[in-house]
């Protein structure tokens, strides 16, 4: 086991081995010497019979380093440093952020040679994304710094190591491995990262704060300077697990996505007044694609979703998993306050929100896609004033000064209606159908939260900032 010292908060596994070593006394060539001294690395390269070829490089399959950084963005007014927590798998490079102790994903990307590691100081460099700024690319925009010259050397060297062509297969070398690589690369590199807009928007971690608490500023200026982020068009849904990224596509492609929605809302009624949990996280984890369709705008509030999801996930652990049951274990644990005042990270906040923000989303699609909802003729801009109308009469209330400013600005990315809706249906009618199908299961279901929220008395109305 390599000790903290010898790591500075940094994992370099290859394989599954850890690798005894010390800092070497030249830090730039840190990464390439722990290489060079491991047997597996070194059998590896024997082994491919490249053992010249690749002195000194290790096969990009096999790097795998992990650890804290602070990033800032490149722009004048990013003065703040942000904590993160950055991963990287071969190619895969996975950051989330830091605030107070929980991790939000930002963006999941594959890296390849058209990234250039550009060194800023001893402990700063930055990752330039390719000249065409596509979505995967624009979130990574930031200054990275490392604690000290060591950990930044291993960054960038790392880096730099996977952000080169591929090797050339040698003679008579099986491609079927590289063809899967590749495949596997392409799927996950149409994941593009996700920045916090309204990061704060539907958050239960801003539950019982004041206006006058010290941390409400650095709140603010971190939620605005992601509004700054999305300006950009860099927003996206970003999955961190195969099993969320296969039901968010498996909506997202349907074709018909509130069709199959119905169909993973409807499996996890359970009896006559309960949710089957597992079934409703994924129905949930589903549900990231019909956001997806709608527009990079969502992407934050998805985000939340899942957080939120993570809550209820982390209770539970048999199947079935009754809603009912796992409400009720919290309150026989008397882990919450009276009068609703819940205690965080829970399961009872996580169903509260997911509870809330499907409001949201059901109340809107009703207005949206079902004219007849309307007094009269639906208005021109039909997808924002969907919107206004669903968090006026869902979420609103739990929004202080500050969140309700966050989400004036953010209706004014909502994109023209006519944009929209043909992500979902071949024609209005036929997405009429499917909506007031979806909504039928809905409706079915959401009262069932709604009467356990009441009866274990978990409705806490303190707002957000």
């Amino acid at each position: 086991m390599v000790s903290a010292e010898d790591t500075c908060g940094l994992d370099l596994d290859v394989q599954i081995q850890r690798l005894p070593r010390e800092p070497p006394e030249q830090p730039a060539s840190a990464l390439t010497a722990a290489w060079s001294r491991c047997s597996l690395c070194t059998s590896a390269r024997k082994a491919s019979g490249r053992d010249e070829e690749m002195e000194g490089q290790v096969p990009i399959k096999l790097i795998s380093l992990e650890g804290p950084f602070e990033r800032r963005g490149l722009r004048a007014w990013d003065v703040m440093w942000n904590s993160s927590f950055a991963e990287l798998n071969g190619r895969e490079l996975t950051i989330h952020d830091v605030f107070e102790d929980e991790r939000t994903l930002l963006a999941h990307v594959v890296l390849s040679e058209h990234f250039e590691v550009q060194r800023i100081s001893p402990t700063e460099w930055c990752l330039a994304p390719p000249s065409d700024l596509s979505p995967p690319s624009r979130e990574l925009q930031f200054t990275w710094q490392a604690r000290d010259e060591f950990c930044a050397d291993r960054w960038v060297e790392a880096l730099r190591n996977v952000c080169q062509p591929d090797a050339p297969l040698a003679a008579g070398e099986n491609s079927e491995g590289k063809e899967e690589d590749e495949e596997k690369d392409e799927a996950v590199g149409l994941l593009a990262p996700d920045p916090m807009l309204l990061s704060a928007l539907l958050s239960p971690g801003l539950l019982g704060f004041v206006a006058l608490d010290p941390k409400a500023f650095k709140v603010m200026v971190y939620m605005w300077s992601q509004i700054a982020e999305i300006l950009s068009g860099a927003a996206a849904i970003t999955p961190d697990t195969d099993e969320r990224r296969e039901a968010k596509l498996s909506l997202e492609q349907s074709g018909r996505p509130f069709r199959a929605a119905k169909t993973y809302f409807e499996a996890c009624l359970l009896g006559d007044d309960d949710v089957e949990l597992h079934k409703y996280l994924e129905a949930s984890h589903a549900f990231a694609g019909v956001l997806a369709l709608m527009g990079s705008w969502t992407a934050p509030l998805a985000k939340e979703g899942y957080k939120n999801g993570d809550m209820i996930n982390s209770r539970i652990d048999q199947a079935p998993a009754s809603c009912r049951a796992m409400l009720q274990k919290e309150v026989d644990e008397e882990i919450h306050g009276p009068g609703g005042r819940l205690s965080e990270p829970s399961g009872a906040t996580g169903i509260l929100w997911t509870y809330r923000g499907l409001s949201l989303w059901l109340e809107l699609w009703r207005r949206a896609a079902i004219p007849s909802m309307w007094e009269g003729a639906p208005p021109t801009d039909l997808l924002k004033a969907s919107f206004n109308h669903a968090y006026c009469k869902t979420t609103k209330r739990y929004h202080g000064w500050v969140m309700e400013t966050g989400v004036s600005v953010a209706t004014t990315l909502i994109p023209n209606w006519e944009k929209v809706w043909p992500n979902f249906a071949a024609s209005p009618a036929e997405l009429e159908q499917d909506v007031r199908e979806w909504c039928e299961v809905m409706d079915r279901l959401m009262p069932r939260f709604a009467a356990m929220i009441s009866e274990f008395d978990m409705d806490d109305v303190r707002k957000t900032y």
